[in-house]
Protein backbone atom coordinates (compact mmCIF):
# COMPACT_ATOMS: atom_id res chain seq x y z
CA UNK A 1 0.00 0.00 0.00
CA UNK A 2 2.63 2.50 0.75
CA UNK A 3 4.68 1.53 -2.48
CA UNK A 4 1.86 2.12 -4.46
CA UNK A 5 1.27 5.66 -2.60
CA UNK A 6 4.57 6.83 -3.13
CA UNK A 7 4.96 5.22 -6.87
CA UNK A 8 3.71 8.11 -8.56
CA UNK A 9 6.06 10.84 -6.71
CA UNK A 10 8.77 8.35 -7.31
CA UNK A 11 7.45 7.91 -11.15
CA UNK A 12 7.37 11.76 -11.61
CA UNK A 13 11.17 12.36 -9.95
CA UNK A 14 12.58 9.55 -11.98
CA UNK A 15 10.82 11.37 -15.28
CA UNK A 16 12.20 14.36 -13.96
CA UNK A 17 15.23 13.39 -14.07
CA UNK A 18 15.30 11.97 -17.66
CA UNK A 19 14.25 15.40 -18.50
CA UNK A 20 17.16 17.50 -16.71
CA UNK A 21 19.38 15.14 -18.52
CA UNK A 22 18.34 15.86 -22.15
CA UNK A 23 17.07 19.58 -21.44
CA UNK A 24 20.92 21.33 -22.31
CA UNK A 25 21.20 19.40 -25.13
CA UNK A 26 17.31 20.35 -26.64
CA UNK A 27 18.01 23.86 -25.80
CA UNK A 28 20.73 24.38 -27.29
CA UNK A 29 19.33 23.14 -30.68
CA UNK A 30 16.04 25.47 -30.26
CA UNK A 31 18.77 28.16 -29.35
CA UNK A 32 20.42 27.58 -33.12
CA UNK A 33 16.95 27.68 -34.54
CA UNK A 34 15.83 30.46 -33.09
CA UNK A 35 18.94 32.63 -34.52
CA UNK A 36 18.41 31.08 -37.75
CA UNK A 37 15.31 33.30 -37.72
CA UNK A 38 12.44 30.40 -37.21
CA UNK A 39 9.68 31.07 -34.93
CA UNK A 40 9.58 29.62 -31.49
CA UNK A 41 6.73 27.37 -32.35
CA UNK A 42 8.59 26.09 -34.97
CA UNK A 43 11.84 25.18 -32.82
CA UNK A 44 9.16 23.38 -30.53
CA UNK A 45 7.99 21.67 -33.10
CA UNK A 46 11.37 20.59 -33.89
CA UNK A 47 12.50 19.77 -30.50
CA UNK A 48 9.22 17.43 -30.34
CA UNK A 49 9.91 15.85 -33.37
CA UNK A 50 13.62 15.43 -32.61
CA UNK A 51 15.41 12.39 -30.46
CA UNK A 52 15.99 14.31 -26.84
CA UNK A 53 13.59 11.63 -25.00
CA UNK A 54 11.17 12.73 -22.81
CA UNK A 55 12.03 16.53 -23.46
CA UNK A 56 10.50 15.74 -26.81
CA UNK A 57 7.83 14.43 -25.01
CA UNK A 58 6.91 17.43 -22.82
CA UNK A 59 7.53 19.65 -26.37
CA UNK A 60 5.12 17.56 -28.33
CA UNK A 61 2.58 18.13 -26.01
CA UNK A 62 3.08 21.76 -25.65
CA UNK A 63 2.53 21.32 -29.97
CA UNK A 64 -0.38 19.31 -29.05
CA UNK A 65 -1.76 22.19 -26.63
CA UNK A 66 -1.24 25.19 -29.73
CA UNK A 67 -2.62 23.19 -32.35
CA UNK A 68 -5.85 22.59 -30.92
CA UNK A 69 -6.32 26.22 -30.25
CA UNK A 70 -4.03 27.38 -27.15
CA UNK A 71 -1.20 30.24 -27.04
CA UNK A 72 1.95 29.94 -26.91
CA UNK A 73 2.27 31.46 -23.66
CA UNK A 74 -0.65 29.56 -22.43
CA UNK A 75 0.55 26.24 -23.58
CA UNK A 76 4.01 26.91 -22.22
CA UNK A 77 2.40 27.99 -19.01
CA UNK A 78 0.35 24.54 -18.36
CA UNK A 79 3.86 22.58 -19.08
CA UNK A 80 5.58 24.84 -15.97
CA UNK A 81 2.61 23.64 -13.59
CA UNK A 82 3.05 20.40 -15.30
CA UNK A 83 6.37 19.08 -15.24
CA UNK A 84 8.70 18.23 -11.72
CA UNK A 85 11.45 19.21 -13.54
CA UNK A 86 12.82 22.24 -12.06
CA UNK A 87 15.12 23.08 -14.84
CA UNK A 88 12.22 22.97 -17.64
CA UNK A 89 9.54 24.76 -14.78
CA UNK A 90 11.94 27.84 -14.87
CA UNK A 91 12.80 27.57 -18.79
CA UNK A 92 9.52 27.77 -19.49
CA UNK A 93 8.66 30.54 -17.17
CA UNK A 94 11.20 32.63 -18.08
CA UNK A 95 10.23 31.86 -21.94
CA UNK A 96 7.12 32.73 -20.86
CA UNK A 97 7.52 36.06 -19.81
CA UNK A 98 10.27 37.04 -22.16
CA UNK A 99 6.99 36.44 -24.80
CA UNK A 100 4.29 39.07 -22.54
CA UNK A 101 7.11 41.44 -22.18
CA UNK A 102 7.99 41.54 -25.83
CA UNK A 103 11.93 40.98 -25.23
CA UNK A 104 14.68 38.28 -27.15
CA UNK A 105 13.95 34.84 -27.06
CA UNK A 106 17.42 34.38 -27.55
CA UNK A 107 18.86 35.97 -25.62
CA UNK A 108 16.27 34.89 -22.41
CA UNK A 109 17.49 30.69 -23.84
CA UNK A 110 21.05 31.95 -24.00
CA UNK A 111 21.34 33.15 -20.38
CA UNK A 112 19.17 29.48 -19.53
CA UNK A 113 22.16 27.59 -21.29
CA UNK A 114 24.67 28.95 -19.76
CA UNK A 115 23.27 28.88 -16.32
CA UNK A 116 22.37 25.21 -16.89
CA UNK A 117 25.66 24.49 -17.77
CA UNK A 118 27.52 26.01 -14.90
CA UNK A 119 24.81 23.52 -12.82
CA UNK A 120 26.36 20.85 -14.36
CA UNK A 121 30.14 22.01 -14.21
CA UNK A 122 29.00 22.53 -10.18
CA UNK A 123 27.41 19.07 -9.68
CA UNK A 124 30.40 17.14 -11.34
CA UNK A 125 33.03 19.34 -8.90
CA UNK A 126 30.76 18.57 -6.02
CA UNK A 127 30.79 15.03 -7.08
CA UNK A 128 34.57 14.85 -7.75
CA UNK A 129 34.96 16.07 -4.39
CA UNK A 130 32.66 13.87 -2.93
CA UNK A 131 34.23 10.78 -4.79
CA UNK A 132 37.98 11.43 -2.89
CA UNK A 133 35.83 10.97 0.59
CA UNK A 134 34.16 7.62 -0.74
CA UNK A 135 37.46 6.09 -2.01
CA UNK A 136 38.98 6.80 0.79
CA UNK A 137 36.12 5.01 2.95
CA UNK A 138 35.93 2.12 0.29
CA UNK A 139 39.83 1.63 0.35
CA UNK A 140 39.69 1.25 4.53
CA UNK A 141 36.58 -1.45 4.39
CA UNK A 142 37.41 -3.21 1.23
CA UNK A 143 41.23 -3.62 2.27
CA UNK A 144 42.19 -2.20 5.72
CA UNK A 145 39.25 -3.56 8.10
CA UNK A 146 39.23 -7.47 6.65
CA UNK A 147 42.81 -8.23 7.09
CA UNK A 148 42.98 -6.05 10.30
CA UNK A 149 40.18 -7.78 11.80
CA UNK A 150 41.66 -11.39 10.10
CA UNK A 151 45.20 -10.62 12.21
CA UNK A 152 43.47 -9.33 15.13
CA UNK A 153 41.26 -12.26 15.30
CA UNK A 154 44.44 -14.79 14.74
CA UNK A 155 45.83 -12.99 17.67
CA UNK A 156 43.15 -13.08 19.74
CA UNK A 157 42.41 -16.69 19.56
CA UNK A 158 46.03 -17.53 20.09
CA UNK A 159 46.21 -15.69 23.69
CA UNK A 160 42.86 -16.85 24.40
CA UNK A 161 43.80 -20.37 23.51
CA UNK A 162 40.82 -21.16 20.73
CA UNK A 163 41.72 -21.35 17.50
CA UNK A 164 39.68 -19.01 14.65
CA UNK A 165 37.86 -21.75 12.24
CA UNK A 166 37.09 -21.21 8.03
CA UNK A 167 34.13 -20.16 8.94
CA UNK A 168 35.23 -16.80 10.94
CA UNK A 169 37.38 -16.18 8.13
CA UNK A 170 34.38 -17.38 5.46
CA UNK A 171 31.51 -14.86 7.17
CA UNK A 172 34.34 -12.18 6.86
CA UNK A 173 34.76 -12.16 3.38
CA UNK A 174 30.85 -12.65 2.79
CA UNK A 175 30.37 -9.68 5.18
CA UNK A 176 32.90 -7.64 3.36
CA UNK A 177 31.66 -8.04 0.35
CA UNK A 178 28.58 -7.31 0.97
CA UNK A 179 29.46 -4.08 2.12
CA UNK A 180 31.89 -3.56 -0.84
CA UNK A 181 28.80 -4.16 -3.10
CA UNK A 182 26.49 -2.14 -1.16
CA UNK A 183 29.81 1.08 -1.10
CA UNK A 184 29.60 0.65 -5.11
CA UNK A 185 26.02 0.91 -5.30
CA UNK A 186 25.62 3.79 -3.36
CA UNK A 187 28.91 5.48 -5.49
CA UNK A 188 26.83 4.75 -8.80
CA UNK A 189 23.51 6.19 -7.03
CA UNK A 190 25.33 9.70 -6.35
CA UNK A 191 27.03 9.75 -10.34
CA UNK A 192 25.26 13.37 -11.51
CA UNK A 193 23.19 13.06 -14.63
CA UNK A 194 24.45 15.60 -16.83
CA UNK A 195 25.74 13.01 -19.97
CA UNK A 196 23.83 10.49 -21.08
Amino acid sequence: LIFHLLYPKIASHQIAGLIDQDLLFALRAMLIQLSSGQSLFESIKNISKSNYGQVSKEFATVVRDVNSGMSETAALEKLAFRTKSEVLKKTAWQMITTLRSGGSIVNALNSQVEALVAQQVDAIKAYSAELNLWTLVYLIVAAAVPSLGITFLVIASSIGGSGIGPEAVILIVLLSMIVQITMIMLIRSKVPKVVK
